[in-house]
């Protein structure tokens, strides 16, 4: 009997632990944002406004942060005045949680 109850209780442990990975996940704050400042910051390149993703090999850190961009030029264009740029996609994302 006490080994159904502890059994029990660990399903019940593990069942919540996995709601709220889940919780987390959706909440926009706390997991999501973990692993997206492990990839790249941005979804748009900040100079021509093409889609970016995870895969492109088109990437500058700048002050810790992964920056992602269409092409080479770009990169070449954004390490011309990088905080013209930084203010880009700073704007594109408060943009994206009205």
């Amino acid at each position: 009997m006490k080994r159904r109850i502890i059994i029990l209780l660990l399903v019940a442990i593990f069942t919540l632990s996995a709601m709220s990975e889940v919780a987390f996940a959706h909440c926009g704050k706390c997991s999501v944002i973990a692993k997206k400042e492990k990839g790249i910051i941005n979804t748009t390149c900040p100079v021509m406004g093409g889609r970016v993703d995870e895969n492109t090999p088109y990437k500058v850190e700048y002050n810790g942060k992964t920056i992602g961009f269409c092409c080479s030029g770009c990169v070449r264009t954004f390490k011309e005045d990088p905080e013209k740029y930084m203010k880009k996609i700073k704007e594109r994302q408060e943009d994206s949680k009205i």
